[in-house]
């Protein structure tokens, strides 16, 4: 039993990453949705934790977000990355 309260709680934490993310990108649910190629009922049960999706769809999530996909499925304070992997970023997207 405590196996699936701890699978309930990464997609909690998963839905609050991209909560968290979403708002700092400023979007709505619905515009995150169409970016991701979601419909906004989908896009809002991912974030809130009722629907599972699959890794396609968090790798779409979060491409529409500008992020890393383990910035997802992480904990914020678990990610880290060196200066070299941001200047590869900043790089790759011609920032």
């Amino acid at each position: 039993m405590t196996e699936s309260y701890e699978c309930c709680d990464f997609i909690k934490k998963v839905g609050i990453n991209m909560l968290f993310y979403r708002k700092v990108k400023g979007l709505t649910q619905a515009e995150l949705a169409k970016r991701s190629g979601l419909a906004t009922v989908s896009y809002a049960g991912i974030e809130h934790g009722k629907i599972i999706s699959t890794l396609k769809t968090f790798f779409n999530i979060a491409n529409a977000l500008e992020i890393s996909p383990a910035q997802l499925l992480l904990d914020r304070e678990e990610i880290f990355l060196s200066k070299a992997d941001i200047a590869k970023l900043y790089m790759e997207r011609g920032v």
